[in-house]
């Protein structure tokens, strides 16, 4: 073979092998290329919803929080039912004139303060009841060589209720101040765990405060 036949094939050779590298080469690199970048675009996705997955949560442990911290009511007065004069008359005086024995007891010893929390929320409809409240208030300004602590005071129909803590009491006061009005008079005296004496009594109008009959249960 001539040297310039093979010359001509050296360069055909070359000329073929520069057309395979532009055709085969450059095309593989931007399929790599474009591959690398949907590889990226799902780990963007997933970035994007790891983060919304981290709020979630937050939002509804948020909302749990604020219906655990709501607080029931708590237990209603035991008097809620006797909601007129009427009712707070029958619930110490039966229908055949009888005082309830079991009434005063349970209010006298636990009941004061619901009764008359109870009673002072009622409407003041009745002026003998308002008569009568004045005249105890006005035997409350007579009494003498005490200290008063506290006070409180309710009338409703022929009821009246008082509870009153003080250093001192004398059979001369307690007197005083059941004879405020004709009355069957009940009374408790105790001393608490500060050394004061706490006074509850409950008095009922009477025509007859001779006459008098209680049940025995």
């Amino acid at each position: 073979m001539s040297l310039s036949r093979v010359i001509t094939l050296v360069i055909i050779s070359i000329t073929l092998l520069i057309f395979a590298n532009l055709l085969f080469f450059k095309p593989q690199k931007q399929i790599a290329m474009t591959t690398q970048q949907d590889v990226v675009k799902p780990t963007v996705k997933s970035h994007q919803q790891a983060t919304i997955r981290n709020v979630n949560p937050k939002h509804v442990a948020t909302e749990t929080a604020e219906v655990i911290d709501i607080k029931p009511d708590g237990p209603p007065n035991p008097y809620f039912t006797l909601n007129d004069e009427i009712a707070i008359n029958t619930f110490f005086v039966n229908d055949t004139g009888a005082i309830e024995r079991k009434a005063l007891v349970n209010v006298l010893t636990t009941g004061m303060n619901d009764f008359l929390d109870q009673v002072s929320s009622l409407p003041t409809n009745s002026e003998f009841a308002i008569e009568r409240q004045n005249k105890l208030n006005q035997q409350l300004l007579l009494l003498n060589n005490m200290t008063m602590f506290e006070q409180q005071i309710g009338c409703a129909g022929r009821v009246c209720a008082l509870s009153i803590t003080t250093n001192e009491l004398t059979e001369d006061n307690k007197l005083l101040l059941q004879n405020f009005d004709t009355n069957h008079s009940f009374v408790t005296t105790t001393e608490n765990a500060t050394g004061e004496l706490e006074f509850k009594a409950i008095y009922i109008y009477t025509d007859d405060p001779s006459q008098m009959v209680m049940t025995q249960s």
